[in-house]
């Protein structure tokens, strides 16, 4: 009787676990076709058919400014300046004395010298007139040339001497800054003043690495600075690499109206590269980013002539305002999203509101 009393209890059992499986399987496969009477869920982006091109890397290097005319002003000799003929940051025409150092010592020589010269010349007139009546040698004339030789020859060493002892503009310019005053003594070879000429056009000098230096004479490259883009053209390639870092050193002139760039600025120089490659031009909305790196959503029709969103992996290469250069194996007339691709995931129905 106790046997026959627990068989009956686990049937009974059986029978609840099964009605409350059977309920539970009907209410899942209930909520199941509930939810696939709803339409599968989609995104409306913006779209781009990718048109490839060829494309040539270009590397921003740091560049300087250079003035064409550009030196500065030194005094042969040593003395005492009687004179300073420019102020700082004063325009400046050529063949102007800027320094005229004291020459009071040498004027004297010169003026005895050339008392010297006059009673030389005197002697060799009268030598001259002598012979023509034999009343003297030929010796006595040729001593008498030569010493007017030798006076002449002391006062054209006392006239360099005294040219030394000036500082002359060599060329139109702007002088820089400096403390000479009269009375103040300097020695040779002192570092005076700057002096700059015109900068308009100005030079651009920068060192190109080796891989990128074939580049010829002639050639117009893009030169940023200041928020601006201008185009200069190469003047001048040295011949010889920088034997520290295997670079090239190429000279460029570009215009220079408004004298904004003086020298020493920095600039960037955009320098290509020597071969080409294949790339598109997307919008950088169509880019996203992840750890793993770059990729895009290409839109491919499925079955039902639907646009399903396939990711597939790029490589971006540069940046150009709101487009973004990017190396992949795309299909031809591959069309990718744009506006709106973050909100898509691998296999998504996609609508496409405007193509572009």
């Amino acid at each position: 009787m106790s046997l026959f009393r627990w068989l009956v209890a686990i049937v009974i059992c059986l029978a609840v676990f099964a009605s409350l499986g059977l309920i539970k399987y009907n209410q899942v496969m209930a909520a199941i076709a509930f939810g696939e009477s709803f339409p599968e869920p989609s995104e409306t982006v913006h779209a781009q058919t990718l048109t490839p091109s060829l494309w040539r890397a270009t590397s921003l290097l740091s560049g300087e400014t250079v003035a064409p005319q550009l030196i500065m002003l030194t005094n042969q000799q040593a003395g005492i300046i009687t004179a300073v003929n420019g102020e700082s940051g004063q325009s400046i025409a050529k063949g102007t004395v800027f320094i005229q150092i004291d020459i009071s010592e040498e004027l004297a020589q010169l003026a005895a010298i050339t008392a010297q010269i006059t009673l030389a010349q005197l002697d060799v007139d009268r030598l001259g007139r002598l012979i023509k009546v034999n009343a003297s040698s030929k010796e006595q004339y040729d001593r008498a040339q030569a010493q007017l030789n030798v006076v002449n020859a002391q006062a054209d060493a006392l006239k360099a001497n005294i040219a030394k002892k000036q500082v002359m503009i060599p060329f139109t310019g702007i002088l820089g800054l400096h403390s000479l005053e009269v009375g103040q003594y300097v020695d040779a070879n002192t570092a005076l003043a700057t002096l700059i000429g015109n900068l308009d056009p100005i030079w651009v000098e920068v060192e190109i690495p080796q891989a990128l230096s074939a580049l010829s004479v002639g050639m117009s490259l893009p030169i940023y600075y200041q928020n601006r883009q201008v185009q200069g053209s190469i003047v001048a390639k040295s011949q010889v690499l920088n034997p520290v870092n295997r670079s090239v050193k190429i000279r460029m002139a570009i215009t220079n109206p408004d004298k904004q760039l003086t020298p020493g600025s920095f600039v960037q120089v955009a320098i290509p590269s020597t071969s080409e490659q294949t790339v598109y031009a997307v919008a950088d909305t169509a880019v996203r980013y992840s750890p793993l790196g770059s990729f895009v959503f290409v839109l491919k029709l499925d079955d039902n002539n639907q646009y399903r969103a396939v990711r597939q992996e790029v490589t971006v290469l540069a940046k150009q305002g709101a487009q973004v250069i990017i190396n992949a194996d795309f299909a031809t007339d591959s069309m990718i999203a744009t506006l709106g691709a973050f909100k898509l995931r691998e296999g998504m129905w996609v609508k496409v509101a405007e193509q572009q």
